[in-house]
């Protein structure tokens, strides 16, 4: 201004302006006149200099004070330097009521001027040391440095909107090309205290620099270093920025070790209790900038917490390791708004999150495992600019390693479970439904659950494996897959010293080409492989080998009724109309199910074992064959044809086939078969505590020809039944083989005999299946053939007499009762085998049968007080108290299991000698504990 004033010859002096006439001067006085300027300048920055201090001190600690009731602590040095633009700061320290909220011990920064004249901003040192700075937010309020910040909507007033009126002749001014130059910028140490309502953390800066920073429109480029600790965690930052022409790149690594989750567990919401652990971050990232889109390429992130506590209303959950890696993550911004380019694009590949050791509760469920793998390849996802998205995943590979649970009484165990998804597609279209498919191997190892402890065994698989399983959800979710197999599976097994079998196991469970969708189930093909199953009665009927269920604590619920609507049926009744379609049955809701094939193979055993009878009963049944096909609700009138064969104990057989409709209203089935061989003394048990009597002896055989349509039963059951004879219950103290008491009923059972001994019933039919009507025209046939039966001794003689010495004919009072037996087989004490001694016996025995084809034999073994010395059971000495009288029960069983062995020991002998299986029947178990009676086999016509 002084210069400009001289030029034009305006001189200043005491606040007056006078003008004058500029004279020619001798060249000395000019340069006096400069020189008396510059010193002017001098004197000037050395006052400004001398007194930056005294006056910053004085005005920022009276604008602190005044306005914002802040304390500027005495002795600061704020000195600024005009010859080098160098402002220094030195112990500048602020405080509110007594604490401190801002602190800088050292500052120096220094500005070349100069450069501005050439457009650059030339920082040439910028260092800070000591700085401290107080953030404090509460519900309502927040400050920083103690200065409460105000929100911008009550600084800015309403403006109405005025459009700007430019001429068309008017251009754009354009950005100015200002350039910043900072070669270097340290901050040596700093503090930044954060308060969140009572919840305190803590920022240590312990290096901040950035050098070689070069900032303008043509370029841009800086490198920058942060190391600072968040709540003694530290945290490193490493950015480096290459670019020109607001187009270039971007480097940030990013690590974070060991933050104390706790630290923000004040701050989440209240239904979350408790958050604890240690998290660790490492991220190596790139960002590119091009003219339309910004591209985010994350070379590596690995994401890590230890020892995670989470607690909430619902769930509570411990870990000790979780890493997520992630590697080649793509992130695509797009700034154009054409739909034809995504708005956002993602693509990672690949992707790992490990977990360790886990333990989750949530209400009365407990779960844990020792860890989990998780892999995907591929990712890709697209979101577009009418809000419409699409995500691809490659492959997704979930591997949980063994795992433990609980939820009341239930326990469970697995060695784990692995899962592959390939081909994983999400798509969701502008305000239309999520659409998703993927396809998927599943494998689950050893899985076992038990009630209450592992002595309660409820359901154990081996292995569980689900083979390319594809699952599409559009409108309808649609499910299906190649194959399921379930290997080694036991249910309801009670493991004690009893060594009581399972309820239920199998081999191989297999469904193939399974399909589930909204309308309908549909299976290829069901094979059950080694099926047994063991159904154990106790004393009190109860189901000894099911483990108890009741110890789950299931609460009965009255399940709603549900609705059906029976389109067809609705329209028969309004026409009345008797069509065989108003037997379907359709459900209004729900899926319909069609099994093309259902099948039994090998099947082990079906064993049943009763012991609320005295004596227990035990039965096995053998399948040998079972088959069911063309299973489909979609056409309840389609027949269904099955099939099953198998065996009994040693020689009982059956066969039936034929086919049900098994959805109809009405039961429609028709079956032919038979049931060969079965013997009856093993039922007494049943029999003997109603009637008094149990089955001396008996074999049934079967024939069904039954046709059930539409619950009207046709048809006709051939019983036939051999060598039936009925005794009173045992009375072990006196020998009762003579059977005298079942003369009566023998003698009216003998009116229904034939000639070869064997009971023959025709038995038809009919009626409805709710009140089935049995013929009796047969029964009388029967007595009236009988009738005319006579002569019999003479044929009996004749038959019989070349085997003399093997046979005798006894003669005994009352009509019909001429009976004919063998001579007695005697047996060692617990002999069990044929012996040596015995072979010829058996001999005469096998050749009298080979000779006559038609006679059939009853065999009764006798069990007596000389087999109990060598079984180890003593003697029986009468009755006594309860232990006594429990302790001759478990002899006289004894006895009654090995009179048992005996005959079956005889059966086989002779049907390995060719005799046929049906013509030897078993009588019940015999015992005679009558001093001088010998252990025998005793054989009758």
């Amino acid at each position: 201004h002084l210069i400009k004033s001289f030029k034009k010859g305006v001189i200043i002096k005491k606040g007056v302006i006078i003008k004058k006439t500029i004279a020619k001067n001798k060249p000395g006085h000019l340069k006096k006149r400069l020189f008396k300027v510059a010193y002017g300048f001098v004197g000037f920055y050395l006052i400004i200099w001398i007194s930056s201090t005294l006056i910053a001190s004085y005005f920022i600690g009276d604008l602190l004070k005044t306005d914002y009731g802040l304390d500027l602590a005495e002795g600061p040095t704020i000195r600024y330097n005009p010859f080098t633009s160098h402002l220094t700061i030195r112990d500048f320290t602020i405080s509110k009521q007594g604490q401190l909220v801002f602190q800088l011990e050292k500052g120096d920064i220094e500005i070349r001027l100069h450069r501005l004249i050439m457009k650059q901003a030339y920082i040439s040192q910028f260092k800070l040391d000591g700085f401290f700075l107080a953030v404090e937010q509460q519900s309502n309020s927040s400050q920083v440095a103690g200065i409460e910040l105000i929100p911008t909507t009550e600084l800015i007033e309403p403006i109405e909107p005025v459009e700007p009126a430019l001429s068309s002749m008017e251009a754009v001014p354009e950005p100015s090309n200002f350039e910043l130059i900072m070669p270097a910028f340290e901050f040596l140490g700093g503090k930044v205290a954060i308060k969140l309502g009572d919840d305190a953390h803590e920022f240590v800066i312990q290096q901040f620099s950035i050098t070689d920073t070069n900032v303008s429109l043509q370029k841009q480029s800086l490198a920058s270093r942060l190391a600072l600790t968040l709540d003694n965690a530290p945290i490193e930052v490493d950015i480096a920025l290459d670019a020109k022409n607001n187009l270039g790149e971007v480097t940030i690594d990013l690590s974070l070790r060991d933050y104390q989750l706790s630290h923000l567990a004040k701050q989440l919401p209240e239904n979350i209790h408790k958050l604890d652990g240690l998290l660790s971050i490492k991220s190596i990232n790139k960002i590119k900038f091009t003219d339309d889109v910004i591209i985010i390429n994350n070379l590596t992130t690995t994401i890590e917490i230890n020892d995670l506590e989470f607690e909430d209303d619902l769930i509570d959950i411990k870990q000790n390791e979780q890493i997520l890696l992630i590697s080649d993550l793509q992130l695509k911004l797009n700034n154009q708004s054409d739909n034809a380019t995504p708005k956002i694009g993602v693509e990672i590949n690949p992707l790992a999150l490990k977990g360790g050791e886990t333990t989750i509760k949530r209400d009365e469920l407990k779960f844990s495992n020792q860890g989990y793998q998780t892999n995907a390849s591929s990712i890709a996802f697209e979101l577009n600019t009418d809000s419409s998205f699409g995500a691809q995943i490659a492959e997704l590979s979930i591997d949980v390693l063994a795992s433990q649970g609980q939820k009341n009484n239930l326990l469970f165990e697995s060695e784990g479970l692995k899962l592959t998804l390939n081909k994983i597609n999400l798509n969701q279209p502008s305000n239309d439904l999520l659409v998703v498919s993927a396809y998927s191997e599943l494998q689950l190892g050893e899985f076992v659950s038990y009630i209450e402890n592992k002595s309660h065994l409820m359901a154990r698989f081996e292995e569980i494996q689900v083979k390319n399983m594809t699952l599409k959800k559009e409108q309808y979710t649609a499910l299906s897959f190649d194959q399921l197999l379930v290997k080694e599976s036991v249910f309801s097994n009670v493991i004690n010293s009893d060594a009581i079998p399972e309820l239920v196991s199998f081999n191989h469970l297999m469904l193939n080409d399974f399909k589930f969708d909204f309308e309908q189930i549909e299976i290829a093909s069901v094979s059950v492989d080694g099926l047994n199953a063991n159904l154990h009665l106790d004393n009190n009927k109860k189901i000894k080998n099911l483990v108890p269920l009741e110890l789950l604590g299931l609460k009965k619920s009255t399940p709603e009724k549900s609705v059906t609507v029976d389109k067809q049926q609705a329209a028969v009744d309004q026409t009345s109309e008797s069509q065989s379609e108003e037997n379907i049955e359709q459900s209004a809701s729900g899926p319909l199910i069609k099994i093309g094939r259902f099948e039994l193979s090998n099947v082990k055993t079906l064993a049943f074992l009763d012991e609320s009878v005295n004596p227990a009963y035990k039965r096995e049944i053998f399948i040998d064959e079972m088959l069911v096909q063309n299973i489909d609700a979609n056409q309840p009138l389609q027949q269904s044809p099955f099939s099953i064969k198998g065996r009994s104990d040693r020689y009982t057989k059956f066969e039936f086939a034929g086919f049900v409709k098994p959805f109809t209203v009405k039961t429609n089935l028709s079956v032919k078969g038979k049931l060969m061989e079965v013997s009856l003394p093993p039922v007494s048990s049943y029999i003997q505590p109603i009637l008094g009597f149990q089955f001396e002896s008996g074999e049934l055989d079967t024939l069904l020809d039954i046709q059930i349509i539409d619950s009207a039963i046709s048809g006709t059951t051939d019983v036939h039944i051999r060598g039936l004879e009925l005794v009173e219950a045992d009375e072990y103290q006196q020998d009762k083989l003579e059977q005298q008491t079942a003369m009566p009923l023998n003698v009216a059972l003998g009116m229904l005999k034939d000639g070869d001994g064997n009971v023959e019933l025709d038995i038809p039919m009919s009626g409805d299946m709710d009140s089935p009507s049995f013929g009796y025209s047969s029964f009388i046939a029967l007595i009236t053939k009988k009738a005319i039966q006579a002569a019999a001794q003479s044929y009996l003689i004749k038959t019989f007499l070349p085997y003399a010495e093997l046979l005798s004919i006894t003669f005994s009072a009352g009509e019909f009762i001429l009976k004919t037996r063998f001579e007695d087989l005697i047996y060692e004490p617990a002999q069990v085998a044929i012996s040596e001694s015995q072979v010829a016996y058996m001999q005469q025995f096998i050749t009298l049968m080979k000779d006559k084809k038609s006679t059939q034999v009853k065999i009764c073994a006798v069990a007596t007080i000389a087999d109990l010395s060598e079984i180890g059971a003593g003697t029986v000495t009468g009755t006594g108290t309860d232990t006594q009288t429990k302790t001759e029960e478990e002899k006289i069983l004894k006895l009654k299991t090995l009179a048992q062995q005996r005959m079956i020991a005889f059966e086989e002998y002779a049907v390995a000698e060719g005799i046929e299986s049906s013509r030897i029947l078993t009588c019940t178990p015999k015992v005679d504990l009558t001093v001088e009676t010998q252990p025998k086999m005793v054989i009758s016509i």
